[in-house]
């Protein structure tokens, strides 16, 4: 024998916070749409980001970025986000889709690593950077 029972469907007065979620939602949907629209990194920009960050390279002095280390920008690069223009909300929400979608080719060949195609955290650990795991951790959680 099958029971059921029929439920009301929420309302807008169930809702909370439905403007939230409506602004969210919008915001999100614009992040969609850009991420879908940012091509591909190619490997050069894979290559730069294992490169950078296994040889701990800054911006250089003077550069108008809140960011510390070359391989942040490349990643903003990859992800279509935009420094000064976009917000760090959106910056995040933007690189974390990026690296989602792409995370299986961040693999480093580089000298000093003994794994080819090896995985940029453990790169990152064997040539003691740790400052870029928890870079990427506090920043684009």
């Amino acid at each position: 024998m099958f029971s059921f029972s029929i439920m009301a469907a929420p309302t807008t007065l169930d809702c909370q916070s439905s403007s939230n979620f409506e602004a969210n939602l919008s915001e999100l949907e614009k992040v969609t749409e850009v991420v879908a629209d940012c091509p591909a990194p190619d490997a050069v920009s894979y290559a730069k980001v294992c490169s950078y960050s296994k040889e701990k390279k800054k911006l250089p002095a003077g550069t108008a970025s809140e960011l510390t280390f070359l391989f942040e920008q490349e990643l903003l690069k990859m992800s279509c986000a935009i420094e000064g223009k976009d917000s760090p909300e959106i910056i995040k929400q933007k690189t974390n889709a990026m690296w989602n979608k792409y995370r299986t080719n961040f693999a480093c060949d580089t000298l000093g690593f003994n794994v080819p195609n090896g995985n940029i955290l453990k790169s990152n650990i064997s040539s003691n950077f740790p400052d870029f795991i928890y870079l990427l951790i506090d920043t684009y959680e």
